[in-house]
Order: C-alpha cells, then sequence, then structure tokens
C-alpha cells in the first residue's frame, strides 16, 4: 500500500501542485498581495514544468490550466489559453538550446520567460476584449515572481529528491 502511494505520488506529484496552485490562483483571499503571490507562484510553476520533461506538462494539461484561468478570472475565452498553448510550443521547440546550461541562466531564463507571459497575457487581454489592467498590479506580481522563482526552484529540486 506504500509503495502503491509512493508511486502513485512520485508519477503525479508536480501536477498535484501545479492544480492546486491553480485552485488556490481562482479563490480570491480578499488580500491582494496574497492573491498576486499566488497567481504569480502559479506562472513560475508553469515556466518551470514547460522546461523540463520530468514534470510531464502536456498540451492537454496547458489547455485546461489555461481554460480555467479565462473561465474563472476574466469570464472570457482567450488570453490565458492562447499564451499558455503559444508558450508551451514554444519552449518545445527551443528547449534544446537550454541542454547543459549552468544553473543561474536557467534561472534567468525562467524569470524572463514569466515575466514575458504575464506581460503577453495582460497585453492580449487590452488589445482582444479592451479590458484596462493595473500596471501597479502587473509590476507587483513581476516582483513576486522575481524573489520567488529561486526558492520554488529550489523546493522543487528538493521534492524531487526525497520522492
Amino acid at each position: 500500500m506504500l509503495s502503491s502511494f509512493r508511486f502513485f505520488l512520485r508519477k503525479y506529484i508536480y501536477q498535484i501542485i501545479i492544480y492546486l496552485f491553480l485552485i488556490l490562483s481562482l479563490n480570491s483571499f480578499e488580500l491582494s498581495n496574497m492573491d498576486i503571490i499566488i497567481y504569480s507562484i502559479f506562472h513560475i510553476l508553469f515556466v518551470l514544468y514547460s522546461f523540463y520533461d520530468e514534470f510531464k506538462l502536456n498540451y492537454f494539461t496547458t489547455f485546461l490550466l489555461g481554460f480555467f484561468l479565462d473561465i474563472f478570472l476574466i469570464d472570457e475565452f482567450g488570453p490565458h489559453l492562447l499564451t499558455f498553448m503559444f508558450f508551451l510550443f514554444i519552449i518545445k521547440k527551443i528547449k534544446f538550446l537550454f541542454i547543459n546550461r549552468n544553473f543561474l541562466f536557467l534561472i534567468s531564463i525562467n524569470i524572463f520567460c514569466v515575466i514575458i507571459l504575464l506581460f503577453t497575457e495582460k497585453l492580449f487581454l487590452f488589445i482582444v476584449y479592451g479590458y484596462n489592467f493595473s500596471i501597479l498590479i502587473l509590476l507587483k506580481t513581476i516582483l513576486f515572481s522575481v524573489i520567488l522563482s529561486y526558492p520554488i526552484y529550489i523546493l522543487l529540486n528538493y521534492i524531487k529528491r526525497k520522492i
């Protein structure tokens, strides 16, 4: 029983983590910074999971993540879904460029990708739907993403070694 649970956990822990943060990002805690932090962590996880094959992020999972974010956060179809799908497609095509790079380079690329992903979502939301977004909230999200990227990467590596 314990070995089968450990096998299940080893195989699906990263899927569980990203869906947990999806659920947390869809709920409002009425604390602006807490919502922004959880939203930032979700995007960091998405970018990290896109880069590394062992996390098993595929197009179906990406579709579900983007779809639920669009439906529950903005009640429209498009910005998250299309941005996530396009981003995953691009990363799968250029991932070979990042093999055998040093740790700092990979973290920097991941942070850069999170920033581009966040900015693209907001820009797409503004262009297609005419929704205004707060530059201050976008800057807070980027700041939290930069601050949290390294600890999240370290924590995921720790989880990977322990399971």
